[in-house]
């Protein structure tokens, strides 16, 4: 379950990062008591609400301590001000609710308490709005920036929420620990669930990233670990041969054409297109050149049956994109190839022609 959802498209909408998030979680949380939940309920349903108060602290080195009874209510005005301009030395300016004027809040504990995956919106919802509303927009973005920010966000999230749980200079209310609390669980996992989702994309950024926050990092960890312990090599392709074959020629070519990485081996390019049988692959070939050259150089294998068609059918893209890693020239960048069939931009006719002269090698 989860609380009332707006439509945005911006999945860190639905983070938590300071107490003012939390209190307005709470008042959500709130709007949704029904009858029967006891005789405060209505009344805390209509009642909770957002106040402003000054307190005083004191210093005692680089720390600095909440003195008790010094609570003042305030306006929203003075408060927006001393906001804008900063704290006095020794005062504060802070939110929360007027938790204080009631005797029980027994009706928000129970929502909590009967609802244990409550949260701004679901761990599902919230990868799916991921996929529909950041995934699936082309702006001109990779998709590996995109997630990181998205992972980036919720490693801010997690540390300030984790900051606030321990650190918070204003006493926390116990519904206020328990919504931080389950927030930083909601955090943690749709980490969690994005690297299970999206490995592909940044695997190997998990590598040398470090979070700053040991619970993402031991997530990554162990990610990276358990990656490398079920990864499979694929295979390459088992090509109809042909008297005319001549592969060194073919190879040439397409490192001449700069298709090919330069360090690409030729037993490598043997291993891909094999006329005796399917290989490990124990490298993948960089493809140099702009996605849709090599979607057009496969589709072209696939047309003339060099990539036999009824070995194929149904997995020709997948077997090209675990053989083929993309390389970008401009970044030095790899990244795993995805959707490698819809790679269709026209072809510059030069290229075309390249592409021709070394699958008739084949």
């Amino acid at each position: 379950m989860s609380l009332g959802i707006s439509q945005q498209s911006d999945p860190s909408n639905y983070l938590l990062r300071n107490l003012y998030d939390v209190d307005e979680f709470v008042l959500e949380l709130a709007s949704i008591i029904t009858e029967g939940q006891g005789f405060d309920a209505d009344r805390i349903k209509t009642g909770l609400k957002r106040e402003y108060f000054s307190f005083k602290v004191e210093k005692n080195g680089s720390s600095i301590s909440y003195l008790p009874d010094t609570k003042e209510q305030i306006s929203e005005d003075i408060y927006e001000i001393y906001k804008d301009f900063g704290d006095a030395p020794d005062t504060k300016y802070a939110t929360s609710l007027n938790f204080e004027e009631f005797s029980t809040l027994a009706p928000l504990i129970e929502g909590l308490t009967f609802n244990p995956e409550l949260y701004k919106v679901d761990l599902f919802k919230f990868t799916e709005i991921i996929k529909t509303n950041i995934l699936n927009v082309h702006d001109g973005k990779s998709k590996t920036m995109l997630i990181s920010k998205v992972i980036t966000d919720l490693n801010n999230s997690y540390i300030l929420l984790e900051e606030l749980l321990y650190d918070s200079l204003i006493p926390l209310n116990d519904i206020q620990k328990t919504v931080i609390k389950r927030h930083l669980y909601f955090d943690k996992e749709a980490f969690r669930l994005l690297i299970l989702e999206y490995s592909p994309f940044f695997t190997d950024l998990l590598k040398d990233f470090s979070y700053g926050n040991k619970v993402f990092d031991e997530i990554a960890k162990n990610h990276i670990k358990e990656d490398i312990t079920n990864r499979v090599n694929p295979k390459g392709y088992r090509i109809n041969k042909k008297s005319s074959t001549n592969y060194r020629q073919a190879f040439d070519l397409l490192k001449k054409y700069q298709f090919f990485k330069e360090n690409t081996n030729y037993s490598d390019f043997q291993n891909v297109f094999s006329t005796l049988e399917e290989r490990e692959i124990e490298r993948q070939i960089k493809w140099k050149d702009k996605k849709n050259a090599l979607q057009y150089f496969i589709k072209t294998l696939k047309v003339e049956n060099i990539i036999d068609e009824n070995i194929y059918r149904k997995t020709v893209w997948q077997v090209a994109e675990s053989v083929f890693r993309h390389y970008d020239v401009e970044t030095g960048k790899e990244t795993q190839l995805k959707d490698l069939k819809n790679n269709r931009a026209t072809l510059p006719s030069d290229k075309k022609k390249k592409l021709e002269e070394i699958i008739r090698c084949f």
